[in-house]
C-alpha cells in the first residue's frame, strides 16, 4: 500500500529513493505531526504589526494575511562574522514557505507584534543558530517588493561557531568570504533569497562608503 501511495515498484532499493520520497515515507507510516508541521502551524499563528511607510505601525495582523495582502511590515537580518572575516550563510529549509531552499542570511526572522527590533535579533540567533551573541545594528532597508514589504534592519554579530541548527528552518550552512559572496551574488542572485540580497547591497555600500571616507582622511566626529 506504501509503495503504491508512492508509486513506486515495490522492489526498489533504499538507496533508489529520493528525499521527498523518503519525507512522505515518514508522513504515511506516522500517525503523529512532525516538528515540522507543528512549527508550521505555530507560523501561521504569528501576528505582526503592520506598518506604514515610515515603519509606524497602525494595526497588527497574522502571518498569512501580511505576506498575502503585501502589508508593510518588519523583520531583521544578522550577518554572523568569524574571526577570519568570514560570513556564515545558512541554506533555508525546504519547508519555508517563503523562498525554501535559497540562500540566506547567518540569521533571520519577523519581529512579531509588539516587539523590538533588538529583542528579534538576539531571539533569531538563538532560535536558528543555537548560540548567544549580541549582535549590533549596521543598516537599514526601506519596505519594497524586493524585501517582500519588510522594513529590515541588518544586524553584525561574531561568533566561531559551532552552531546547532534549527532543523525545520535551515537545510546547511557555511562560512564564505565576502569575495567568495560578492562573486557569488553577481553571478547567481537566482541562489539566494530577495531580502539577504538587499542586505547585502546596503552591506557592501556602507562598506565602500567607510573606505571612501577612510581615504579621503574625513573627520567624522
Amino acid at each position: 500500500k506504501l509503495c503504491a501511495a508512492l508509486g513506486i515498484v515495490e522492489t526498489v532499493r533504499a538507496e533508489e529513493l529520493s528525499i521527498e520520497e523518503w519525507i512522505e515515507l515518514t508522513r504515511l507510516v506516522s500517525s503523529a505531526p512532525t516538528f515540522m508541521e507543528s512549527d508550521a502551524q505555530d507560523i501561521h499563528a504569528e501576528m505582526f504589526d503592520v506598518v506604514d511607510e515610515n515603519d509606524t505601525a497602525i494595526g497588527r495582523a497574522s502571518r498569512n494575511d501580511v505576506h498575502e495582502q503585501g502589508f508593510r511590515h518588519r523583520a531583521v537580518h544578522i550577518f554572523v562574522f568569524n574571526a577570519a572575516g568570514e560570513l556564515f550563510l545558512q541554506k533555508r529549509s525546504r519547508w519555508k514557505d517563503k523562498h525554501p531552499q535559497r540562500w540566506d542570511s547567518s540569521a533571520a526572522g519577523h519581529v512579531n507584534a509588539d516587539q523590538e527590533y533588538d529583542d528579534t535579533a538576539r531571539r533569531e540567533i538563538a532560535e536558528e543558530l543555537g548560540v548567544e551573541a549580541n549582535p549590533v545594528e549596521i543598516g537599514r532597508v526601506s519596505a519594497s517588493e524586493k524585501t517582500g514589504w519588510e522594513f529590515l534592519r541588518l544586524y553584525r554579530a561574531e561568533h566561531e561557531g559551532p552552531f546547532r541548527l534549527h532543523p525545520a528552518e535551515i537545510e546547511s550552512g557555511g562560512w564564505f568570504t565576502l569575495k567568495q559572496v560578492e562573486e557569488w551574488t553577481t553571478a547567481r542572485p537566482h541562489d539566494f533569497a530577495p531580502g539577504f540580497l538587499e542586505c547585502f547591497r546596503a552591506f557592501q555600500a556602507d562598506s565602500q562608503e567607510l573606505t571612501r571616507v577612510g581615504a579621503v582622511g574625513i573627520d567624522l566626529q
